[in-house]
């Protein structure tokens, strides 16, 4: 095979004579090629509109957002971590700037978060919820101090399931009352705040209330 050759010129430009191309030879931009001749890992060209020719340069990447990882014959661009639908991602915080200082933030049917000016959601609590730590699928409302704190139970096992009274500190009705029968249950007035003359309104049918004193 023949070597190719190249057009030598002189300082006006004019062509002078033929000569062949050597190793080190390189074809310039202005002349079809591109100037360069040897490249490291990862690098590419890229135009530069400031010389009219291309730039030979890498990729770089963005700390904590991008990575580039420059091979040889190759670019690998990645993520911190994965972030596809059925992946897991973890960040130490989000912020959405259209929510605002108040309402309730909910999950809609889409999945997507939507936030409510007010609560307007069922929370429907079994064994297999966890709220809280222990797992028992207990709720724990509390106020400004831990002192109104209401755990509601209604329906499992743990004495310590209470449901909390307005104007009852710490305990009202817990499942510590015991059977006097079929459909009653005995409530020991000093266990839960309740005194002599204190009403209990229990819903008969659709009758009103029966009190019991």
């Amino acid at each position: 095979m023949a070597t190719p050759l190249k057009a030598l010129f002189d300082g006006s430009g004019n062509p002078t004579s033929l000569a062949e191309y050597t190793a080190s030879d390189f074809i310039s931009y202005t002349d079809g090629g591109t100037g360069f001749i040897n490249y490291t890992d990862g690098q590419i060209l890229i135009g530069n509109t400031s010389t009219g020719g291309l730039t030979k340069t890498t990729i770089t990447g963005t700390s904590n957002q991008i990575t580039i990882v420059n091979g040889t014959g190759s670019i690998t661009v990645s993520l911190p971590q994965d972030i596809h639908t059925s992946a897991t991602p973890t960040f130490g915080a989000t912020t959405v700037g259209s929510l605002h200082s108040t309402g309730t933030l909910l999950v809609d049917t889409t999945s997507r978060f939507v936030q409510s000016a007010d609560f307007d959601a069922g929370l429907n609590v079994d064994g297999s919820t966890c709220l809280g730590t222990n797992g028992s699928g207990l709720l724990k409302v509390c106020g400004a101090t831990s002192t109104f704190c209401k755990i509601v139970g209604i329906g499992v096992v743990p004495t310590t399931s209470v449901l909390g009274i307005k104007g009852v500190l710490d305990t009202a009705l817990t499942n510590t009352a015991t059977a006097g029968g079929a459909g009653n249950r005995d409530i020991a007035s000093t266990a839960h705040g309740l005194s002599v003359g204190d009403a209990v309104r229990i819903p008969v049918g659709s009758a009103t209330y029966e009190n019991f004193t």
